[in-house]
């Protein structure tokens, strides 16, 4: 076994700085709740801006 490092893009905690700053980055239905994914939120990949974070992080 090799050590590796996972990473996932377009996923976001919610007690991150990301989301504090972005909430509207989310996935998510306006007037209903925000739907958590194994405690994080799916970022919006059709959104452009959040692709451009994404590409220069």
């Amino acid at each position: 076994m090799h050590f590796g490092l996972w990473f996932e893009p377009e996923m976001v905690n919610p007690k991150s700085c990301l989301f504090e700053t972005h909430p509207d980055w989310i996935i998510h239905t306006t007037g209903r709740k925000q739907s958590l994914s194994r405690n994080q939120y799916t970022l919006d990949l059709s959104n452009k801006e959040v692709c451009d974070y994404i590409i220069g992080a």
